[in-house]
């Protein structure tokens, strides 16, 4: 299995943890907790990101609408990312720790270019 289809698994199962225990504690919660981080999301969403995603991904979208959690595959996908951005917050932060110093980096080498005697042309 490659990573890209790893992460979307550990979303996919993360999410649906997060249903079946929002099930068992009683399925107004359920409805009345996605639809609340969804309706907190909304204003948000300006940007459009097309995704192609694999038929149980697809699958899981669909439920979500037919359960009368969202109501189109695009909020469905919007909310389910940004799911998983709060769960794997630790890894969004090691990797923007990491593009930080990548940024410095490059600063450094246009900060010795810029001091050269001879600059590129």
């Amino acid at each position: 299995m490659n990573k890209r289809k790893k992460v979307i698994k550990i979303v996919i199962d993360e999410a649906r943890s997060v249903l079946k225990s929002a099930l068992r504690s009683g399925a107004g919660t359920l409805g009345g907790n996605v639809r609340g981080a969804i309706q907190r999301a909304k204003p948000k969403r300006k940007e459009a990101v097309m995704v192609r995603v694999n038929g149980e991904t697809l699958a899981l979208l669909d439920e979500l609408i037919e359960a009368g959690i969202v109501t189109s595959r695009s909020e469905a996908s919007a909310f389910l990312i940004g799911e998983g951005i709060i769960a794997r917050r630790e890894l969004f932060a090691s990797i923007a720790e990491g593009i930080g110093k990548i940024r410095e980096v490059r600063q450094k080498l246009h900060d010795l270019i810029d001091d050269s005697p001879n600059p590129v042309a």
